[in-house]
């Protein structure tokens, strides 16, 4: 009888967590040219998405807002 991927024990060979940090840069990755956000006339790619929130986060952690703060 065959197994199923899924009755494998987890290790670091086949399984790594899906967080929204690692869907992001995977998303950008993997599809970079594919669109992510559609608003109205305004759209972005996950290339651009990924590249903002970036930024975003390189803005914000240079005013100290990191880990733990509200």
């Amino acid at each position: 009888m065959a197994r199923d991927i899924d009755d494998l024990p987890k290790n670091g060979a086949n399984y790594t967590a899906l967080t929204p940090l690692w869907f992001l840069e995977r998303a950008a990755t993997v599809h970079p040219d594919r669109k992510s956000i559609v608003h109205g006339r305004v759209s972005y790619t996950w290339r651009q998405t990924y590249e903002r929130c970036r930024r975003l986060a390189s803005a914000l952690n240079r005013r100290s807002v990191g880990l733990g703060s509200t």
